[in-house]
């Protein structure tokens, strides 16, 4: 009985292995991070709120290739600026989908300079960026700001600015949508001695970095293989590359699909939440920016069938070889590939 089990589960396995041919899902983008959140200059005073004075302190945080500001995300906790070491470190979590803090931060400092964005120094981009995120997070009023000397001005035509940018849903997200397209029908093609169906295919979304990765799922008939275009086999290509999809030629004996999956990192810019870890009381998390790409996907059935092809019988003379008037059977058949495979030159 022990045996048995141990034959049913090898040959479960074998299953498995078949239905997934080929992914190697890199979730670059995705991976858990651990940022020390850090306090760094506290700017003078430049705006109001209700006639009171408000107060800004950078925070920032050093990874993904640079230094970018965050924000915080809940006032009601301690943060970072109000606690005596300075820093903590938080865990990046889930992606922020309010879309109006979305657009705010990707058009502030550093992904747009502060000359893009109205201002004279990073310390009036980071200050009119925090104080519309504060208006978004917390419902505020923005007619109820006003300002103190010529930074504030300039903080808060930028803060109108921004606001403005953050109601436009015109402004959306890359999409992470990898399309496949086939770059011509199915067809037999010979490489080492051997005949396929073969296809070649493409992808297309506008925002891929790096290279791209590609799978066949579900059921795989027999020696399917992903190639390069000169037929070695591969599954990671950059991403003007195209791949071929080759399927034995004897496999093909009724009409069926092949599912093909594709993966890879795409810029959208997203933001995410973080949670404070190590720490004893319960203090703020905050939005973190920086991490430029999610990852993308696609996938798309491909049907297939045998080839047909034409055959066309003409009677000749046997000796001038001049050809019989009315003399020509037209037809077309139907021949199965692994009876036709072996003639394909």
């Amino acid at each position: 009985m022990k045996f048995k089990k141990i034959i049913i589960l090898m040959i479960t396995m074998l299953i498995l292995a078949n239905s997934f041919i080929g992914i190697n899902i890199s979730m670059a983008s995705s991976e858990e991070q651990i940022l020390t959140i850090k306090k760094g200059t506290e700017y003078g005073a430049t705006i109001k709120e209700n006639n009171a004075t408000l107060r800004f302190v950078r925070t920032y945080y050093q990874g993904n290739g640079g230094i970018y500001p965050v924000y915080c995300l809940d006032k009601s906790k301690p943060g970072v600026s109000e606690i005596d070491a300075g820093q903590y470190q938080v865990k990046v979590t889930d992606k922020v989908t309010d879309l109006r803090l979305w657009r705010i931060v990707t058009n502030s400092y550093p992904f747009k300079t502060c000359i893009e964005m109205g201002c004279d120094t990073p310390a009036q981009a980071f200050i009119a960026t925090k104080a519309a995120i504060d208006i978004i997070l917390y419902n505020k009023d923005f007619s109820k700001y006003s300002s103190m000397n010529n930074d504030g001005d300039v903080i808060l035509s930028t803060m109108k600015t921004l606001l403005d940018i953050a109601n436009d849903e015109t402004i959306q997200p890359n999409s992470t949508d990898i399309e496949i397209t086939p770059i011509h029908e199915w067809r037999f093609e010979k490489t080492s001695g051997k005949v396929y169906m073969a296809r070649a295919f493409k992808i297309e979304n506008d925002n891929l970095q790096g290279n791209y990765t590609v799978g066949l799922r579900g059921h795989v008939p027999n020696g399917a293989r992903i190639t390069n275009m000169s037929y070695i086999d591969d599954t990671e290509f950059l991403v003007s590359d195209r791949f071929k999809v080759l399927i034995p030629a004897e496999e093909v004996t009724e009409e069926s699909t092949i599912s093909i999956a594709v993966t890879a990192e795409v810029k959208t810019m997203p933001i995410y939440d973080s949670i404070p870890i190590n720490t004893e009381e319960d203090y703020q998390n905050y939005l973190i920016p920086g991490i430029k790409t999610e990852l993308g996907t696609g996938e798309e059935a491909i049907p297939y069938e045998p080839i047909g092809g034409e055959l066309i019988i003409t009677k000749t003379d046997t000796e001038t070889k001049e050809k019989l008037a009315d003399a020509i059977w037209y037809c077309i058949i139907i021949i199965q590939i692994r009876k036709l495979y072996f003639k394909v030159q």
